[in-house]
């Protein structure tokens, strides 16, 4: 990774001595994105073992459109992050807008008002998204701008 001009800084790399690309059919690598950084984490699915994670702060960005071009930036020029043959990969977002519904009262057309009981939200500004955890039948609601 190019670190002096890139948009973005490695923090911290902790990296297992049997990491091999060799088995990335194997791996599960899971994202976890936000406005200010990134996080990357690798398990291998034979053993359920970590073998890689990292911290990548990512720059001051003006808008999102500049953000999304920083993220470009950052997966180019990272090794992994466009590697194909994963066995899976998960992204999660984080956000700090975001509430728990019991599965059974969840309705998708309701995103914003039950986003809005708990704080508040702007539509104009705001997609409302959601993600259904089946093993403890709950809808996670959330915003990302």
């Amino acid at each position: 990774m190019n670190t002096t001009t890139a948009p973005y800084k490695l923090i911290k790399e902790i990296k297992d001595e049997k990491f091999d690309v060799d088995h990335i059919q194997h791996y599960n690598i899971s994202i976890q994105m936000g406005i200010r950084d990134l996080q990357i984490c690798i398990i291998d699915t034979r053993d359920n073992k970590c073998l890689l994670l990292e911290d990548i702060v990512l720059g001051k960005f003006d808008s999102y459109l500049e953000l999304v071009e920083g993220l470009k930036i950052l997966f180019d020029d990272h090794q992994l992050l466009k590697v194909g043959f994963w066995k899976t990969v998960k992204i999660s977002i984080k956000a700090s807008k975001y509430t728990f519904i019991p599965e059974s009262l969840f309705d998708h057309k309701s995103l914003e008002s039950y986003l809005s009981a708990n704080c508040q939200v702007d539509s104009q500004s705001e997609s409302f998204l959601y993600y259904m955890h089946t093993k403890s039948k709950t809808v996670n609601v959330f915003s990302i701008n």
